[in-house]
Formats: structure tokens, C-alpha cells, sequence
């Protein structure tokens, strides 16, 4: 008897040709997955606009796939949580719209949750901050600075955009309230008060990933979002 995976894929103002990427990645690890397992896709539109025949062509090219459409834009950690909801897989992979991590990464984690994690994330080494913005790299490391102070907890890079969770830590993330980029940093540290079993894997990213810059609005609401969950 096969399992079903669940991959959710928060989606906002996708970069040209996406929907082959997403198509591709999805054929990919079809390809190289274990027989006894199958696949959804779960898309949210996070207040984008995306043409309707891109949207028929994911629903006639992958046999498992779901679409949620949010009219407005409420960032990735909402996003995220609504997808959430409607995932039916024993296990649930989060993952960026340009799958920006290895098929290997994504099968090691798959690995690390049957042998018992509840929940696995990856974690990125000095190799993946020579391939971002300068401005980008220092807020990472700004942050993990502030983790490593506040937090109380052995992880300090938690905002890697490939994460892997079983059913009991879905939970977890459904009652999360961050809406966005930060919401990984909630969702782990809450896992790790909770004394979930938590195991990270070192993330490499795919041949020609970039990260793209984020607005300056977005930071500052982001700053406010770190203190209250420091607060919290």
C-alpha cells in the first residue's frame, strides 16, 4: 500500500515559467521516489495572478493536484497554514515555488522522518550566503545571532525553505499566527518547547537558485514580528 505525501507550495508573483519548474521538480522526484510512495501538490495562490491555462495545465499534468486561491496577500506563513489544512499525506514537505533545494535534500529528509523525526528542515552552510545579496546575508546571520540569544533552543538557522513534518507537528504549524517569513521561526521554536523530535539536514541548493531581494516594508513589519516572538 503506497503513502501520500503532501508538498505545499506557497506562490506569489512567481518568476516566468515557473509552472515548468514546478512540473519538472514534481516529474523528478516521481522519478526517483520509492514505488511505495505518491504524491500531491498543494499550490496556494498567495494574491498573485496567475493566467487560468497555466492553472488547467498543472490540473491535467499532475494526477494529485489541489489549488487555493487566497484573494489577498497575507505573506507565506498564512499561505502556508491554509495549504496546511488541506494536506492528506502521512508526511508534508513545505517548499519554496522554485523548489530551490536538491531532489537529494528532499529524499534525505523524507528518510530522517521514517526513521522517527517529527519534523526536519535544512540548513544552510557559508556556500548558500555567497549566492544572496549582501543586505539578505547580514539579516541572516543578524538573525541566527538573535536566535542563538532568545530562543533557548540547540537551532539557530531555521529559515530554510525546504521543511518535512509528520502529522502530529502539522499540527503544530496549523496553530501558528506569524503570517510571514518569520513563521518558520515560530513553528520550530514551538515544535522544540514541545519536545518534538527535531533533526535538520545540511541543504543544498539547485544548479542556478537565486534568492530574491525583500522589500524594505516587509523588513520592517518583520522586525516587529521578531520582538513579539521574543516576547512570547
Amino acid at each position: 500500500m503506497s503513502s501520500l505525501i503532501s508538498i505545499l507550495i506557497p506562490c506569489y508573483n512567481p518568476s516566468h515559467g515557473w509552472e515548468q519548474v514546478l512540473i519538472q521538480q514534481y516529474n523528478n522526484i516521481v522519478t526517483l521516489s520509492p514505488k511505495t510512495y505518491e504524491y500531491e501538490i498543494i499550490l496556494i495562490n498567495d494574491g498573485a495572478i496567475l493566467p487560468t491555462e497555466i492553472i488547467h495545465t498543472l490540473f491535467h499534468t499532475i494526477p494529485r493536484f489541489n489549488y487555493i486561491v487566497l484573494n489577498q496577500n497575507f505573506g507565506k506563513g498564512y499561505a502556508i497554514r491554509k495549504g496546511a489544512f488541506a494536506a492528506k499525506g502521512k508526511y508534508i514537505f513545505l517548499t519554496d515555488i522554485d523548489f530551490p533545494y536538491s531532489n537529494e535534500n528532499f529524499f534525505s529528509m523524507l528518510s530522517v522522518l521514517e526513521s522517527g523525526s517529527d519534523l526536519s528542515w535544512v540548513v544552510r552552510e557559508d556556500s548558500y550566503y555567497n549566492t544572496i545579496p549582501l543586505l539578505r546575508k547580514i539579516l541572516s546571520k543578524f538573525l541566527q545571532i538573535i536566535i542563538a540569544l532568545f530562543f533557548k533552543m540547540p537551532f539557530k538557522d531555521t529559515q530554510g525553505g525546504l521543511k518535512g513534518m509528520n502529522k502530529k507537528t502539522l499540527k503544530i504549524l496549523q496553530q501558528t499566527i506569524t503570517n510571514r517569513y518569520l513563521y518558520d521561526l515560530e513553528f520550530i521554536s514551538i515544535s522544540y518547547r514541545n519536545k518534538l523530535k527535531l533533526q535538520p539536514i545540511i541543504g543544498q541548493l539547485r544548479t542556478g537558485i537565486k534568492a530574491s531581494s525583500i522589500p524594505l516594508k516587509v523588513l520592517f513589519d518583520e522586525f516587529f514580528t521578531l520582538i513579539k516572538l521574543i516576547l512570547k
